[in-house]
């Protein structure tokens, strides 16, 4: 018979012969985690470390050759003095082409204050019940379709660009198009009888204010601007070849939301004696003097044409250079423009691009490109055919920023040359001529 001791002495016995046992599992556990983890971080060091060949597809490309420049926009202009107190009556839109010896606004004393609401509120409402009860639709006017598209196109380019300074400016452009349209439906309403009284009083008050008012007429046909600007005497054409570097740069700060102060003048408003109220602008000629880094100097010549590219305008304005001089760490380049003077009048400080040419060919980036001598301005670029690396010599055409335009070296005897399609290694460094490339 077995006593209670010698079964606790059993089971000690037991205990001790089962723990070598869990002693070998839990070793051969941390074994294995051991193995995994090493092959897991040898596939996440040839991972991280192992260095591939990256290839790419050649193919055309339209490339730019562009001189990024800040300065300002100079143009012809005479100041409109108000000869006395009074308020200002425009005869033209904001922008608006005006004849020589044309009306741009009259001008009548503060006494007419009165005469001038009364009218503006009689002329508002006709105008509102012709239109409530005209079965045309606006939109068939071909003209004002293309004018409210302009701006719509103008609102679109300024939420994709995320610059909305020029949001409130459109939004009175299209009020003033749908007044204009209103108006002139208005005026073409002759047979509506009952409106005749209401017509009769109006024109009456419109003479009896016209005999207190006095006409200004422009001197020149030019652009009407209405501003409550001060005078920019250095930015006058005269005073061209004064402006400097300081004067020409683009602040981010100061300029980045600064544009000439104009006023939307689809009724009248205020003004005192001696103050600038309007501005009548040549649209002959205008010109842009910027500043441009001097390595870039090289490529603009006077006497070439080329296209001004203004940042935040969807337009391309052909212009002319006519002078580039040296200013010190800069360039001076004066340049001349006789068409869309009316899409610039509202900016002074600019930021734009000079653009000098456009080429197609076969575009790639410029770090693709090995050996180069610029010299003759060849390089190599390595083309995988068969899998493996052949190099190729190229001539480089033209080059900006990062990428080139490229074709197959003249001087070069190849028997089998570069062409579209073809699969390139984007970075040469390291690859040689044969070398095997895994695709």
């Amino acid at each position: 018979m077995v006593s209670t001791k010698d079964k606790t002495i059993q089971k000690k016995s037991s205990v001790k012969q089962k723990k070598p046992v869990r002693r070998k599992k839990g070793g051969f556990a941390r074994l294995l985690g051991i193995i995994l983890a090493m092959f897991y971080l040898f596939a996440l060091w040839n991972w991280i470390f192992h260095e591939g060949v990256e290839t790419s597809i050649l193919h055309t490309g339209l490339l730019e050759i562009k001189v990024p420049s800040e300065g300002v926009l100079i143009r012809t202009e005479t100041l409109i003095f108000a000869q006395s107190d009074g308020i200002v009556i425009p005869k033209a839109d904001n922008g608006q082409r005006i004849p020589n010896k044309g009306t741009i606004a009259v001008l009548v004393d503060k006494s007419s204050s009165g005469l001038i609401s009364g009218i503006e509120s009689m002329e508002r409402e006709i105008i509102r019940r012709v239109i409530e009860e005209s079965a045309d639709n606006p939109y068939n006017d071909p003209v004002l379709r293309e004018k409210v598209q302009k701006e719509v196109n103008r609102l679109t380019n300024a939420a994709v660009s995320k610059n909305l300074r020029f949001v409130n400016e459109i939004q009175i452009v299209l009020e003033r198009l749908l007044y204009q349209r209103n108006k002139a439906v208005f005026e073409q309403q002759d047979d509506r009888l009952y409106l005749q009284k209401e017509k009769s009083e109006l024109e009456q008050l419109k003479k009896t204010l016209d005999e207190k008012a006095v006409t200004v007429k422009a001197d020149y046909s030019g652009l009407v601007v209405w501003s409550s600007e001060e005078a920019y005497e250095k930015y006058a054409p005269d005073d061209i070849s004064l402006l400097t570097t300081s004067d020409l740069t683009y602040d981010e700060k100061k300029h980045a939301k600064v544009s000439i102060e104009s006023i939307a003048a689809d009724k009248s408003f205020p003004t005192k004696k001696g103050q600038i109220f309007a501005k009548l602008i040549n649209n002959e000629k205008s010109w842009y003097v910027c500043v441009v880094d001097n390595k870039y100097a090289q490529r603009l010549i006077a006497g070439i044409n080329i296209v001004l590219r203004i940042d935040n305008i969807d337009i391309d304005i052909p212009c002319t250079v006519e002078s580039v001089q040296p200013a010190g760490d800069k360039t001076k380049v004066v340049l001349s423009f006789d068409s869309m003077i009316e899409q610039t009048i509202h900016l002074r400080h600019v930021r734009a691009d000079l653009v000098i040419s456009s080429i197609n060919g076969i575009k790639v980036p410029v770090r693709s490109l090995a050996n180069r001598n610029y010299v003759d301005n060849t390089a190599d670029i390595i083309v995988v055919r068969f899998n493996r690396a052949n190099v190729k010599r190229v001539k480089i055409l033209e080059e900006q920023d990062t990428y080139a335009i490229v074709e197959a070296a003249s001087d070069v005897n190849e028997i089998d040359p570069i062409r579209v399609f073809d699969i390139y290694v984007v970075n040469p460094r390291n690859v040689e001529q044969g070398q095997v490339i895994e695709q």
